[in-house]
């Protein structure tokens, strides 16, 4: 047959190779770490339970998932109930989510393993889809520093909206944000 590309053993210089198919060869892929507070409480409404409004908000998480804000999640966490009170809010605000994308909820770490968390949330990093941790707001600062995050600010014992956005390329994070979940009544 006739061959119209250079003969055999002769290669093409590399700068006749496109830029653009370089670049979509060489592109790193992005994995997310999304840190999410467990749903809304009232203590006099409940000490270990999401309130009405906080079922809602759990209820409503998985449009945040739907391939627009955030891809699928590809693994979950929860924050372990642990003794004495043994608060279920951060299992009930991703049981919804374990629901709507058939996944188990990962409670093997207590509010104090924030480093150990940090240690096995990087194993199941994914281009696949967002890490998600449900967590507790006074522990979610301290929880992003384990990530990498700089400067994560408090967290207010009101808001029941905000989440840290880590995002990394190659297991190096490269872009960590405080950003609002937009849920509305």
């Amino acid at each position: 047959g006739v061959c119209a590309g250079p003969a055999r053993g002769q290669f093409l210089p590399s700068q006749a190779v496109p830029e653009v198919l370089l670049a979509a060869h060489t592109r790193k892929e992005v994995s997310t770490v999304v840190l999410i507070r467990h749903c809304d409480k009232d203590e006099s409404y409940s000490e270990t339970h999401c309130t009405p409004k906080g079922v809602r908000r759990a209820a409503w998480l998985p449009s945040l998932f739907d391939g627009d804000r955030f891809e699928p999640p590809s693994y979950l966490y929860a924050r372990k109930p642990e003794k004495p009170r043994n608060v279920m809010r951060s299992i009930e605000t991703l049981e919804p989510m374990s629901r709507t994308f058939g996944l188990d909820i990962d409670v093997h770490f207590g509010e104090k393993d924030n480093e150990k968390l940090a240690e096995d949330v990087k194993k199941h990093l994914t281009s696949e889809g967002p890490v998600v941790v449900a967590w507790k707001h006074l522990r979610l600062p301290s929880l992003a520093k384990a990530f990498g995050m700089k400067e994560p600010g408090t967290w207010e014992a009101d808001d029941f909206d905000s989440m840290y956005v880590l995002s990394y390329e190659g297991g190096k994070l490269v872009s960590a944000k405080k950003d609002k979940e937009g849920y509305a009544e």
